[in-house]
């Protein structure tokens, strides 16, 4: 009897061996595990507009590009940026060429018209640029009969062909060609956006803000119309905007 147990303990004990030795599905190498690569949304600027979107040698930086690339690294999207003339980016959204557009896009009635806007990001100032010797023109209605350069599709080109009509507005495809117009004596004043009016300051002798603003706007993402889009960057905003990721990017670019 205990023969016959010891042949069976035995016989067991090369059954279990033979299990534990035969061959194992082996586990996946850590680099054998490829990067999922990320859907990937198009956004359409205008990088003429510091400090929003602008170029840094052949790279677009700028506020609107960090918090858009902070956005969809929060919602699991890969940004491209796709720059054009600001007057063709609410028509590539419209017709799909783009995902999203994000150029310091004021909320207006009109383009409300057209495509979905997402909850504002950023409040900013229409101002008024004049020559720092320039004494006649202390208030924007000082504008009244007056030449006045816009950048042309921009708000200020709508506000200013609102408040002093057709023949008063030069437009211009760039700001900066609105400035060196003005340098020149060939326009009275340019209305731009408050950042990048600042920046022109900065940059340019001979060149004074009025104090009072001309407009106070708000900027906003813009989206197709009925776009999945709009709500799921609305929550990323609100994140972002809540934690200080946005203000910590908008302070890398205008520290002051």
């Amino acid at each position: 009897m205990k023969k016959i147990l010891s042949l069976l303990l035995v016989a067991v004990m090369c059954v279990v061996l033979f299990v534990a030795c035969g061959p194992q599905e082996a586990a996946p190498a850590a680099d054998a595990v490829e990067d999922v690569d990320l859907p990937v949304l198009i956004m359409a600027t205008n990088a003429e507009f510091p400090p929003f979107q602008f170029y840094e040698g052949d790279e677009i930086v700028g506020i609107d590009v960090d918090f858009a690339h902070a956005i969809g690294a929060y919602l699991g999207y890969e940004i491209q940026i796709e720059d054009m003339a600001f007057d063709a980016i609410i028509p590539s959204v419209v017709t799909g060429r783009a995902d999203f557009g994000m150029a310091g896009l004021s909320i207006t009635e009109e383009r409300r018209q057209q495509v979905d806007f997402s909850i504002p990001y950023y409040n900013a100032r229409q101002v008024v640029i004049v020559l720092e010797d320039n004494h006649d023109v202390n208030e924007p209605s000082d504008l009244e009969g007056k030449l006045v350069g816009v950048q042309l599709g921009t708000t200020s080109d709508m506000l200013a062909y609102w408040s002093f009509g057709e023949d008063s507005v030069v437009r211009y495809n760039r700001s900066f060609e609105a400035i060196q117009s003005l340098l020149q004596g060939s326009i009275d004043a340019v209305i731009l956006d408050d950042q990048v009016a600042l920046n022109f300051i900065a940059e340019t002798e001979g060149l004074r803000i009025l104090d009072t603003e001309f407009e106070i706007e708000e900027y906003a993402i813009a989206f197709p119309l009925d776009s999945e889009l709009t709500e799921r960057f609305n929550a990323a905003i609100r994140s972002l905007k809540a934690d200080g990721t946005f203000d910590s990017i908008v302070n890398h670019f205008i520290p002051e």
